[in-house]
């Protein structure tokens, strides 16, 4: 990977044996990870909630400028093909929720801070000097899984808020519809009565599995959050 070096083995994970006529779980280990950038290795991850304010942040500004570097060199190839391409970064707001959430019926964590730390690098907070062309937010669990509006409207708010700058022409959000209980034409009125130029449906397939209405809704009704 850019910005990575390896270095002889640092850490390893040994287990203890199994009972008796189970074979011994083999040893697994890890090589140490040594970026030039840090000049040290590499703060040891293991949860998506980890604090990635170990070492004043140094750590988790690394992973996160290898994200934007990746992106970087996609685009750079890209654009050398095709000068006038346009760019989209599709972001997952609960995966990369601020804080592990889940509830007593849905014990599946999403997000957490090593998660939002990481994925999301600073320069993608504004349009200005990203290099892209639009920012769509995806939220799919809220309202398929853990039916949470509250979370909906952040997700899509969260371009234009703060510490986001992005202009809302700019923004795109995705309404998940693929089960039967998704409350997706409160999320598809309200994405539309908060200016949002281009809302899409995840995915067309379940248009016709499930028999949604066509043309879309304009009036309140249909599914609600619990």
């Amino acid at each position: 990977m850019n910005g990575l070096t390896r270095e002889p083995p640092s850490e390893s994970i040994l287990s203890t044996s199994t009972s008796s006529g189970s074979p011994p779980i083999t040893q697994i280990t890890f090589p140490a990870c040594r970026p030039p950038a840090l000049g040290r290795s590499l703060a040891a991850f293991y949860t998506q909630d980890d604090d990635p304010t170990i070492n004043g942040s140094a750590d988790a500004n690394f992973l996160a400028s290898l994200i934007k570097t990746h992106i970087d060199s996609i685009r750079t190839a890209v654009l050398a093909a095709y000068s006038g391409a346009k760019f989209e970064l599709r972001w997952p707001f609960d995966v990369n929720f601020s804080t592990c959430y889940y509830t007593p019926d849905v014990p599946y964590p999403q997000g957490g801070r090593l998660n939002r730390a990481v994925n999301l690098p600073s320069q993608y907070l504004s349009q200005s000097g990203s290099g892209l062309d639009r920012l769509k937010l995806e939220a799919l669990s809220w309202g398929s899984t853990y039916r949470n509006f509250t979370n909906v409207q952040a997700a899509i708010a969260f371009p234009v808020t703060a510490p986001g700058s992005w202009p809302v022409t700019a923004t795109a959000y995705l309404v998940p519809w693929f089960n039967g209980g998704c409350p997706w034409i409160m999320e598809y009125r309200y994405s539309t009565n908060q200016s949002v130029p281009l809302i899409c449906l995840w995915a067309f397939d379940h248009l016709c599995l499930f028999g949604w209405p066509v043309p879309l809704p304009s009036e309140n009704g249909g599914k609600m959050f619990l």
